[in-house]
């Protein structure tokens, strides 16, 4: 039982740090744009 929430927590960790990589790049373009403005 405690392995399975473990498994969990690490499973959704893994899984916000996966969308913050694939969204990153979307936002940073803009990101320096607005800088070099």
């Amino acid at each position: 039982m405690l392995l399975a929430i473990i498994l969990a927590c690490i499973g959704a960790f893994a899984l916000l740090t996966i969308l913050i990589y694939l969204y990153r790049p979307l936002y940073h373009p803009k990101y320096l744009e607005d800088l070099y403005d």
